[in-house]
């Protein structure tokens, strides 16, 4: 993924937006947000883990305490239903799929123009260098960790002028892989539309 133009990248990311938010089979979307994962993680992009898990079971049980539908388990006297469970994983779901697009679309190489493009350039380069710093951290008291990141990020400035410059790339390589991405996500939600039960 380091390879890829990070032009493309964007734009490939701007295209599949629809194609998943408009997935509702729970399977295909599923599928579509561990896609995204898979490809951060090619791309060598550090991930935490348990925040998004931590995302995904909160709203998953959010949606679970408005119980309708069918009922399809009772724990105690709290009924799990078919129709509030679709409903919290669909959006649970939806908003990590969104959080790994968006890590994948963006990175600190991507240039977008105009004034609002180059804030949402720094801000998406401290948010990285905030998780990466924050990670490498071995303080354990909170208030020391939070003083050490707050010193690291103090050296980020300077590196944040460098987002805009671009990183190697294959251009081959970048429309290849934009050509299938984008093929492939609307390809699945066409399908999953003619064959809803699918």
């Amino acid at each position: 993924m380091t390879k890829l133009s990070p032009k493309i990248l964007f734009l490939s990311g701007l295209l599949v937006l629809p194609a998943f938010l408009f997935q509702n089979n729970l399977p295909a979307k599923a599928s579509q947000t561990a896609l995204f994962i898979i490809l951060c993680a090619a791309g060598s992009r550090r991930m935490l883990i348990l925040p998004p898990l931590i995302a995904f079971f909160s709203v998953t049980l959010m949606n679970l305490l408005s119980p309708h539908g069918e009922v399809l388990i009772t724990i105690g006297r709290f009924p799990i239903t078919e129709t509030a469970l679709h409903t919290g994983l669909h959006r649970a779901l939806t908003l990590i799929g969104l959080i790994y697009l968006s890590k994948l679309a963006i990175t600190r190489h991507t240039r977008l123009p105009g004034t609002l493009g180059a804030l949402i350039a720094k801000t998406f380069f401290f948010f990285e260098r905030m998780t990466e710093e924050w990670k490498n951290i071995k303080e354990k008291r909170l208030l020391v960790k939070l003083d050490t990141l707050m010193l690291t990020l103090e050296a980020a400035p300077a590196a944040a002028k460098k987002t805009g410059s671009s990183a190697p790339s294959s251009r081959r390589a970048s429309i290849m892989f934009a050509l299938i991405f984008i093929t492939g996500n609307w390809l699945l939600l066409v399908l999953t539309l003619a064959i809803p039960h699918a």
